[in-house]
């Protein structure tokens, strides 16, 4: 089989039998558009030629990128073949091929102080300043990603029984439960702003609309942000994801069970969830490292 038409032939497989989200499968493809122009770089064209030590020439070629990168192109790869021995019995080189756990990057997020400043400093006598607080309350408040609150549509948000129903990664449904105080701000967005800002030209069926009666893009919540961020001088790379990483954090820190975070951000696999918890520990660390008597104090 022609190395093109295997990796066609993966691609297929991942999105209609295993229903991954688009953007994880442009990364199998990206990571493994590189193996094959490797493979094809030493005239190997044919799947069934392709040996183990191809793959390690390959991972040397790649040796100088990070460890999770390389981690995640040695997955691809093994995906890719196991597909293929599973599919076509072709003869597997990467089954022994090691993929080492990847480095735990803990996310960035938002303490509770940042976030409060963050939220206390716009105009909510401004309809404009009103709305972009709308939308930075939806990411925290609610958990969204960022392109989740640009597409939100005016049927998602149930103002009577308070509830978000958003379609995420893979077509996957969540219920998100609206509190009282974010229900009153985008009730009070949608009935007293939008009404304002929406035109004969806009998308009647979206919730977030901007002052020029257009969808709100992605790009320009995050210019929202990095705004508000540079405007308090806050420290830290805060971007429209790490209001999601604090949504979670602080419900963790809040005493919310990690199986309710994992249904409200959406995430498959409970193993994604549970990153939220390393940041939980440092928590504690430090807050005992204030409280405690002894902790900075040396023992005599």
């Amino acid at each position: 089989m022609k190395i093109d038409k295997a990796l066609t032939e993966f691609l297929i497989f991942i999105n209609i039998n295993e229903n991954k989200s688009i953007n994880t499968i442009k990364a199998y493809k990206n990571d493994l558009n590189k193996y094959i122009d490797f493979l094809k770089e030493n005239n190997i064209l044919n799947i069934e030629d392709v040996k183990k030590i191809d793959i390690l020439n390959f991972l040397k070629n790649i040796e100088n990128n990070n460890k999770n990168t390389i981690n995640r192109q040695k997955s691809s790869i093994k995906s890719f073949h196991n597909f293929l021995e599973f599919k076509y019995e072709i003869e597997n080189p990467a089954i022994n091929i090691e993929v080492r756990k990847s480095e735990l990057n803990l996310p960035i997020y938002a303490n509770k102080e940042e976030m409060n400043d963050i939220l206390n400093n716009f105009n909510l006598n401004d309809n404009k300043d009103y709305f972009h607080y709308a939308l930075i309350v939806s990411l925290y408040g609610l958990g969204l990603r960022v392109h989740e609150c640009s597409q939100l549509k005016i049927n998602n948000i149930d103002f009577e029984n308070k509830l978000a129903k958003i379609t995420g990664k893979g077509n996957k449904i969540r219920l998100i439960p609206i509190p009282n105080k974010i229900l009153k701000i985008l009730s009070y967005y949608f009935n007293n702003i939008r009404n304002v800002y929406i035109n004969k030209n806009s998308d009647k069926d979206l919730f977030f609309i901007n002052h020029l009666g257009k969808k709100t893009t992605t790009k320009y919540i995050q210019v929202i942000l990095k705004d508000k961020i540079q405007e308090l001088n806050i420290n830290k790379n805060l971007t429209p994801h790490k209001l999601r990483h604090t949504y979670a954090t602080h419900l963790l820190e809040n005493g919310a069970d990690l199986r309710s975070i994992q249904e409200l951000l959406g995430h498959s696999d409970i193993k994604t969830t549970q990153i939220y918890t390393h940041i939980n520990k440092n928590t504690i660390k430090d807050k005992y490292l204030k409280a405690h008597p002894l902790a900075n104090k040396k023992l005599k």
